[in-house]
């Protein structure tokens, strides 16, 4: 199913363990982050709203959600995430963006050793296909 893949560096890359997995095939992206990429966006955000406060295009008492949240879709490289899984005995989502895990599902997996084969990664992408996201009440 994922054969011929290239992995490459994307442009702009802000950490060295960022990658991009593509292929002829229309076949999603995937994105291998680390805990460094999530806080160095994060601290670009609050320097370009500080510079923007110090050059008086933006006042403080301006600064909402909002305003965080268009300057961190600016400065993102990432689309949202749809799925994340979360490898290892410690379930947390720490280094993950956090305006891009609204609508995130995750599954938790104790160990690579339950990723040794493709039918492991069908059974993954099978197994997100089967989740009802339910929104709101």
């Amino acid at each position: 199913m994922l054969q011929n893949e290239a992995f490459e560096k994307p442009p702009n890359c802000w950490s060295s363990e960022t990658y991009l997995v593509q292929s002829s095939q229309l076949l999603p992206t995937i994105h291998f982050l680390s805990l460094i990429d999530c806080s160095q966006t994060l601290t670009k955000v609050a320097q370009t709203v500080c510079q923007q406060v110090i050059e008086n295009q933006l006042n403080c008492d301006a600064i909402q959600t909002d305003t965080i949240d268009r300057c961190y879709t600016k400065l993102s490289t990432i689309p949202e995430i749809n799925l994340a899984l979360i490898i290892g005995p410690i379930k947390s989502a720490l280094g993950l963006h956090p305006w891009l895990t609204r609508l995130t599902e995750f599954i938790m997996i104790d160990s690579y050793k339950q990723m040794q084969t493709t039918n492991s990664y069908i059974n993954i992408v099978q197994r997100y296909n089967q989740i009802e996201q339910r929104q709101g009440r």
